[in-house]
């Protein structure tokens, strides 16, 4: 049998295989980017998958990066992840959840205040961009973040963690900021 099919531990998650599912960005999250249906059953068919990583979900209104992606940062949001979770572990799969926050990699018309993206330092990215209305346009110069706001963004990706840790089990909150 071939490596590929043989499980394996990885920390406290069994797989019962090596194939690990990439996060790939689908923005196909409803209204106030809350993951529906279309996501529950998209993950659930890839259910067989050793492991599902899931496309990339903002800690934060300010987190957006792409039109219709979804978030982990109100109760609707909650209960949409919770609808996907409980379809893939009703195939027997498992899922953790790839969080962030997109920084300059945004746009101004997915911010709640139309304010220009942040990030460190204000540099713009060197790829295109997409508006709310998924028109490619270039890139903004984002506003540099002050080294208050730094650790507030840290703050809330640990907590959007915790908290969503608390309803799915697998998801870790390890890492160089994790207490």
């Amino acid at each position: 049998m071939s490596a590929l099919f043989t499980p394996l531990q990885l920390g406290a998650i069994k797989l019962p295989n090596r194939i690990i599912m990439a996060p790939l960005t689908r923005m196909r999250a409803g209204a106030g980017n809350v993951p529906t249906a279309l996501n529950a059953n998209y993950y659930a068919q890839r259910a067989s998958a050793g492991l599902i990583i899931s496309e990339g979900t903002a800690i934060s209104a300010d987190a957006h990066g792409y039109p219709n992606a979804p978030g982990i940062y109100t109760a609707e949001q909650i209960a949409g992840w919770s609808v996907v979770t409980d379809s893939v572990h009703a195939r027997g799969g498992r899922i953790v959840m790839q969080i962030g926050h997109n920084g300059r990699n945004s746009h101004s018309s997915l911010r709640p205040d139309g304010s220009a993206p942040v990030a460190p330092s204000a540099i713009p990215p060197t790829i295109p961009a997409l508006t709310s209305e998924f028109q490619q346009v270039k890139s903004e110069i984002p506003r540099s973040l002050d080294s208050v706001e730094i650790p507030r963004i840290v703050h809330s990706g640990r907590l959007r963690c915790m908290r969503w840790r608390q309803d799915l089990t697998g998801s870790s909150c390890r890492g160089p900021t994790a207490t």
